[in-house]
């Protein structure tokens, strides 16, 4: 059952007081033993409720992404790259089920594991590659790769975006 309560209209600036507020809050969530329970649309988050138009229609920190495009960092192999991830909507419950979403999000992402890599010796991963034998290498994560992104604020109130995925090692034999 889907219970469809009208919400005070709040325009920017403003906010909703006593007794609307109790009413406004006791419409959107619900109480258990285990403290309240958020209905559709609905996150309770540090005793702060937020509620948006549809369910969904949340911004979140957190995000699946599929990426679309890979830059090296650095003029001379760094083993780290930069990578546009374009957000990605599930479509069906199996493997390659996952797509780009229409009017998703896309930026540009770094991966963790990359992090303090250099062009030699022994990277971030566990791996030296200076006893890479021939041509192996580290590998950037391979376009249309699924990882999940995470957005964070710098020092300076700067979007950044990551995520944490492990980087393969290919090459051929001489």
């Amino acid at each position: 059952m889907t219970l469809k309560v009208p919400l005070p209209l709040l325009q920017p600036g403003t906010s909703i007081k006593q007794p609307v507020l109790r009413e406004t809050i006791n419409a959107l969530v619900a109480r258990s033993e285990e403290g309240l329970i958020a209905g559709p649309g609905i996150d309770i988050n540090d005793n702060v409720i937020s509620a948006w138009d549809q369910p969904g229609g949340q911004e979140s920190n957190e995000w699946f992404g599929l990426i679309t495009r890979i830059t090296q960092v650095g003029i001379v192999p760094t083993n780290r790259w930069s990578y546009q991830v374009r957000e990605a909507v599930l479509e069906s419950d199996q493997y390659d089920g996952w797509a780009q979403l229409t009017d998703g999000r896309s930026v540009n992402a770094f991966n963790t594991e990359e992090e303090g890599n250099t062009e030699s010796g022994l990277q971030k991963s566990g791996v030296n590659t200076d006893n890479l034998l021939a041509t192996f290498a580290h590998q950037p994560i391979p376009i249309r790769a699924l990882v999940r992104v995470f957005a964070l604020t710098t020092s300076g109130g700067d979007p950044s975006y990551w995520f944490s995925r492990s980087n393969g090692i290919d090459g051929t034999c001489a």
